[in-house]
C-alpha cells in the first residue's frame, strides 16, 4: 500500500473493513494511507460487504480494484454497476488454486470474464484457469509480499550484532540442525507431521531441534506428542516482533511447513532460509511458487512423515554451503516477491486496462 501511494502514475484510494476477522489484525490506516471503512462479515460461505457504494459511484474514480470472490454478492453488483457507469473493474484474487467441479468452474468463468483484468498471486492460476475452460486472456500474476523495508532493517541489525539472539541455545544440544516454522498452531498446518519426521530422523541417528514460533488451538496436543516422541521441540509462543522472527529464521537451517505454505515461504526466504513443504500444488497457496526445488527449498509427498524425514535429512546432508543457499533464497524474494515488484506489476496491469 505504501508503494502504491508513492506511485507517480496513478492515484489510489483505499477502502476496507476495520473489524478484526478470525483473529487477524487489521490495518485501519494511518496519516499516509487513509483506509475508508467498509462493513464485512461472513454468513456461512457467503461474504457480505457493505458501504462500497461511495467509491463505486464517485465520478473521480475511473477504476476499481476489488477482492474478486464469486461468493461475495457485492462483487456481482459491482460488475453490473461498473458496466453501467463504464468504469474499469480489476479483480485481485487467488482466482484459481485447483481444478473445480463443473458447476463451480462455470460460475467462476462467468464471474472473472466480466472483469477488465484479474490480478492473481501466482502464475499457476493461468494454467489451472485454462484447464477449467477459461478462455479470457485477462489474468495477470502480480505476486505477493511482506514489509520489505522493515525486513531489510532487521537483517542489517542481525549482521551488525549476530550474537544478540542465539536461538540454538534454547536447546540442550545446540549443535543439532535447527528447523523452524513461524505460523499459527492449527490442524491445517500439520505440525504433527514435522514432529513425527523429527522422531524418524532421531531414530536413524540424525536428531533435530525444532523451533515453533506461534500459538493456537493445537499447541497442547503438539506439546504432548513431542514429549511422547522424545523430540526436542521448543514452543516459543506467539511473537509479533519482526526482529525476533528475523533472527530466529536467519539462524535456522530450514523452515518446514508441512501443511500448505503461504507468506511463511516469503518470510523465510527473505531471511535466507530455504523452505520445505509438500508438493501437492492443488492443496497449496500461490506463494509456494517462490520455492525452487534444489535451490531455495524442496518438496515432499503430502501427508507423509516418512518422506518429509527423507527430504529434510537429504537437504541437510547435501546442501553444505549455507551462505550460497542464503543468497539464492534472498535473491528469490528480491527478484519478484516484494512490494516494489508488486507495484510495478499492478501499474503494468493498469496501463493495459486504461490504454
Amino acid at each position: 500500500m505504501r508503494e502504491l501511494v508513492g506511485s507517480d502514475r496513478y492515484s489510489f484510494a483505499f477502502y476496507g473493513s476495520h473489524a478484526v476477522h478470525e483473529g487477524i489484525k487489521v490495518f485501519t490506516g494511518d496519516a499516509q494511507i487513509p483506509v475508508h471503512p467498509l462493513r464485512f462479515k461472513m454468513l456461512g460461505r457467503i461474504w457480505m460487504l457493505r458501504g462500497y457504494w461511495e467509491p463505486l459511484i464517485d465520478p473521480r474514480i475511473s477504476g476499481l480494484v476489488v477482492h474478486g470472490h464469486p461468493y461475495m454478492p457485492a462483487a456481482w453488483m459491482i460488475i453490473l454497476v461498473t458496466k453501467v457507469l463504464r468504469k474499469k473493474l480489476i479483480f485481485w484474487t487467488h482466482g484459481w488454486l485447483r481444478p473445480e467441479s463443473h458447476l463451480k468452474r462455470f460460475v467462476k468463468n462467468i464471474f472473472y470474464s466480466n472483469a477488465d483484468a484479474v490480478m492473481t498471486y501466482g502464475e499457476r492460476a493461468i494454467t489451472v484457469a485454462q484447464s477449467d475452460g477459461y478462455t479470457q486472456r485477462n489474468i495477470f500474476p502480480i505476486g505477493n509480499s511482506l514489509d520489505w523495508p522493515r525486513a531489510q532493517l532487521a537483517l542489517r541489525k542481525i549482521r551488525e550484532d549476530p550474537l544478540k539472539h542465539t536461538f540454538k541455545s534454547l536447546f540442550g544440544s545446540p549443535d543439532r540442525p535447527l528447523i523452524i516454522c513461524s505460523a499459527r498452531l492449527t490442524a491445517a498446518c500439520r505440525f504433527d507431521l514435522l514432529i513425527e519426521a523429527a522422531r524418524i530422523c532421531a531414530a536413524s541417528e540424525f536428531p533435530l531441534n525444532v523451533l515453533l514460533i506461534g500459538d493456537g488451538p493445537e499447541r497442547s496436543t503438539l506439546e504432548q506428542m513431542a514429549a511422547e516422541c522424545s523430540v526436542d521441540v521448543h514452543f516459543y509462543g506467539a511473537c509479533y516482533d519482526e526482529e525476533v522472527i528475523a533472527a530466529a529464521t536467519y539462524e535456522a537451517e530450514l523452515t518446514v511447513s508441512p501443511g500448505k505454505v503461504g507468506l511463511t515461504a516469503i518470510q523465510s526466504l527473505t531471511y535466507g532460509t530455504p523452505v520445505i513443504t509438500h508438493g501437492d500444488f492443488n492443496a497449496q497457496m500461490p506463494e509456494v511458487e517462490a520455492i525452487q526445488a534444489g535451490r531455495t527449498g524442496e518438496f515432499f509427498a503430502r501427508d507423509s512423515a516418512q518422506d518429509l524425514a527423507r527430504v529434510v535429512r537429504h537437504w541437510l546432508s547435501t546442501r553444505l554451503d549455507r551462505d550460497a543457499v542464503r543468497i539464492d533464497c534472498m535473491n528469490a524474494v528480491a527478484s519478484r516477491w516484494n512490494p516494489m515488484s508488486q507495484r510495478e506489476a499492478i501499474e503494468a496491469v493498469l496501463d493495459q486496462v486504461f490504454s
